[in-house]
Formats: structure tokens, C-alpha cells, sequence
């Protein structure tokens, strides 16, 4: 399957083109749990790194006193986290030997590192989700909520999450505060829909050059607009969502408002000419093949992954 240039070319950039995760069988599901992500093809080199630092931590490095030592790793650890909040990365990976996987554990909690794939040669791939760490830390002992004040000091508030920058305020990190509306408009999410809604919005404005259209272009308009939001929601739902009612849910909110204004164009015109029709049909066509695609990266990077018999139920169910 991965053989094909086009299959490479859609499944490029993703957690499969770590060396870690390509020595390892990693367990897909697991990956999407600890994660958060939504797809699985979500997953890049810039939001999922190898940090092989995780192998060498102990209990006594994970404190605020190890980083006032200014002890080099837990002083490169609390930048690497610093970093990971701010670039809203999502997994950190390591290869660590099996026999250290409980006493990493019990540093860090077995709520926050797991194992994420099948063991090779006495080693095994672990994983983390920084903002994670840091939340379940922020409500755990006091000398969790020491470690993550001290290892949250200077971090820039302007990009993180929300619930990053609640999980730092709880520890009482001296953190860089920013504005809520520079934080807003910022945000990765708020400028992704933006697109959508900038790009929904100027699809409407070529009808206003079929003089075949009798409809109302601001009815057009606000049918585009109005279904934006709800269709990138149901195609993620469709693909990823983690019960089947969801996925059920999402294919029929993914086709009602993808087709709406579509219905709308056909029914408010008469005798359109072909080129119209051509364009329309070319329109719907690549927008099916542009969610093929994300569908088939998924397929690619699970299998890729070696994800194709993962030891949780989930994402092996949904494709």
C-alpha cells in the first residue's frame, strides 16, 4: 500500500515518519487516547517528538528544588515543557528499557506516561501528553504543584490552550499573562475556522454572475456560513469519533450541510448552462476527494504505524 508515491505523498509528515515509531509497533489507539487528537493523521512531527530525556528522569528530578539546582535535566525537561505548552505539541515519545517502566511511572503517575506500543529487544516506546502532565500535576501534591510552578516560570500565555493557561494559574506560575483577545485570535482553532468561514463566504460570490440563479445571494450566503462550522465538525466526527453513534451523527450533519447549499443553487435556477454545471460538479467533486484523502491518511499512517491490531478498542474500529 505505502509503496505508491501518492500514498506516501498523503501519509507525508506524520507520527510515522519518526525513527521511533518506526522501530516500534506502536498501538495506534493508544496514540489517539494519550493524544487528544482528533485523526490520527493529525499527528506530526511537530506536535508528536521523540524526547529521549524521558529515560534518564527519576523521582528527584521531577522537583522545583532540582530545577532552583539549576540540575541540567530537570533544567532541560522544564524548557522542553515550557516549549511543548507554548507549541501546543500533543505527545512526547521515548524508548526507554521495559524493566523502567514502573519506576517512570511512579514518577511521573500511570495516569500520565504509557506504554504505546509492542516492546523490541528489552525496550519499549512510552508516551506522555505534555498539557496533560501538567493539569494532572497542577491538581496533584504540593510537590507536583512546586514542579510544575517552577517548570511553568516565563512561559508566554499568548499561544497556549485553555486549559494550559488554567492549569498553570491553579499552580501560581509567574507566567507571561497576554490579553484575552490577543490569546483569541491567536489561537490555531480560531484561525482554522476563520478560513472555513472566510472561504465559505466568497464561495457564494461567483453566483452573483450566473444570471440563471433566481435565488437570494444573501440567502446563499448565510446557508454557506451556517453550515461551515457544522460540516468540519461532522466530516471529524464521521472519520474519528470514538462511538458510533457519533460517527452516525457526523455523516448525516457531514452530508446535510455539505449538500444544503448546493439544493438551494439547483432549485432557485433554470436551464443553467454547462459550464456552470461543470464547475459546480468540480466543486463537489474535489471537496470528496480532499476528505478521501484525510480518510486514506488515516488508513496510510494507522498502518504505517503497525497499528493494524492495537491492544484498546477505538481507532481499528472505525475505518
Amino acid at each position: 500500500m505505502t509503496r505508491s508515491p501518492w500514498f506516501q505523498l498523503i501519509a507525508s509528515y506524520s507520527a510515522a515518519d519518526l525513527p521511533l515509531c518506526r522501530r516500534f509497533e506502536m498501538d495506534a489507539a493508544t496514540l489517539i487516547e494519550i493524544s487528544g487528537a482528533d485523526r490520527l493523521g493529525d499527528l506530526t512531527p511537530a506536535n508528536a517528538i521523540e524526547v529521549p530525556q524521558l529515560s534518564e528522569i527519576s523521582a528527584s528530578t521531577l522537583t522545583a528544588e532540582a530545577i532552583a539546582a539549576d540540575d541540567p535535566l530537570a533544567t532541560t525537561l522544564a524548557a522542553a515543557l515550557r516549549q511543548a505548552l507554548q507549541r501546543r505539541q500533543l505527545l512526547w515519545l521515548a524508548s526507554i528499557d521495559a524493566g523502567q517502566v514502573a519506576r517512570l511511572q511512579e514518577a511521573f503517575g500511570a495516569n500520565v506516561l504509557h506504554v504505546a506500543g509492542a516492546g523490541d529487544n528489552g525496550c519499549v516506546p512510552v508516551a506522555l501528553n505534555p498539557e496533560n502532565w501538567v493539569r494532572t500535576w497542577a491538581d496533584g501534591s504540593p510537590a507536583q504543584q512546586a514542579f510544575v510552578r517552577a517548570a511553568g516560570t516565563g512561559t508566554d500565555a499568548l499561544t497556549l490552550t485553555r486549559r494550559s493557561l488554567a492549569a498553570l494559574r491553579r499552580t501560581a506560575a509567574p507566567i507571561i499573562e497576554r490579553s484575552w483577545p490577543r490569546r483569541f485570535f491567536r489561537s490555531p482553532k480560531v484561525i482554522a475556522y476563520f478560513v472555513v468561514l472566510v472561504y465559505s463566504a466568497l464561495r457564494a460570490l461567483p453566483v452573483s454572475f450566473v444570471s440563471q440563479f433566481k435565488g437570494q445571494l444573501w440567502v446563499l450566503w448565510t446557508i454557506d456560513l451556517v453550515t461551515a462550522i457544522p460540516y468540519t465538525w461532522g466530516v471529524i466526527a464521521m472519520v474519528a469519533g470514538r462511538q458510533r453513534i457519533t460517527r452516525l451523527l457526523g455523516t448525516i450533519v457531514a452530508i446535510i450541510t455539505f449538500t444544503a447549499p448546493y439544493v438551494y443553487f439547483w432549485l432557485k435556477g433554470d436551464q443553467y448552462p454547462l459550464y456552470v454545471i461543470l464547475i459546480v460538479a468540480g466543486l463537489i467533486v474535489f471537496t470528496c476527494l480532499l476528505e478521501a484523502s484525510r480518510w486514506q491518511r488515516n488508513r496510510i499512517v494507522k498502518w504505517r504505524l503497525g497499528g493494524r491490531a492495537p491492544t484498546r478498542k477505538g481507532l481499528s474500529e472505525r475505518f
